[in-house]
């Protein structure tokens, strides 16, 4: 779904062809593609750190949401690091001198203990938000996943009513908006494990007619 179809299709859905300019909906698109984003926490990337020196411990990255997973290699494999609040980072027991152990502080992670090694990479895996905004009619929102580019489309309908001062069709429309990315949220970000009973085979299946 690229710029352009956004715009036709809410142009379309909102009956107005003059009164919002292409730059209008171009700059709504990208607040929705950046509020996709961040209420989808759906745009996952994995960062890679590379060659950071011994004696560090603060790592700052940019564009980050939400950090889920640290891991470290010194050249014999990567290992996964711990998550862990501030307050147990200074009381925790390290086993060796590697890192082990990460909390995010502001746009930083900090990494206990502090590295010894002489360079050492980092891969974050974490939800960030858009690193380019959309600017030309071919341009998509190509950092969320597919299942989420109409959710840019619903916001920019959305505020485009707000716009025009169509109040209750914008309390609708931010309605269905808001709908849309939670149960793609639901279905395609939170990965939860099936429990061993949802893939079970029964002993034996009745069918009763009445």
């Amino acid at each position: 779904m690229d710029l352009l179809t956004i715009r036709s299709m809410v142009r379309s859905a909102l009956r107005d062809d003059t009164v919002l300019s292409d730059a209008e909906l171009t700059a709504l698109a990208n607040l929705g593609y950046l509020d996709v984003a961040v209420k989808g926490v759906c745009c996952e990337t994995r960062i890679s750190v590379p060659d950071l020196p011994a004696g560090v411990a603060l790592v700052t990255l940019t564009n980050v949401i939400r950090v889920n997973y640290v891991v470290y290699d010194t050249g014999t494999g990567e290992k996964g690091m711990l998550p862990v609040v501030p307050e147990a980072f200074c009381g925790y027991h390290y086993n060796g001198a590697a890192p082990q152990i990460w909390f995010p502080w502001g746009d930083s992670i900090v990494i206990g203990p502090v590295p010894d090694a002489g360079t050492y990479d980092l891969a974050v895996y974490a939800a960030c938000t858009p690193a380019v905004a959309m600017s030309a009619d071919a341009d998509s929102p190509d950092d969320l996943p597919e299942e989420f580019h109409p959710c840019v489309a619903m916001f920019v309908e959305a505020f485009g009513c707000l716009k025009l001062r169509r109040w209750g069709d914008f309390a609708a429309g931010y309605n269905r908006y808001i709908a849309g990315v939670q149960a793609r949220k639901f279905e395609y970000v939170l990965k939860h494990p099936d429990n061993r009973g949802a893939a079970a085979v029964p002993d034996a299946v009745e069918v009763g007619y009445e």
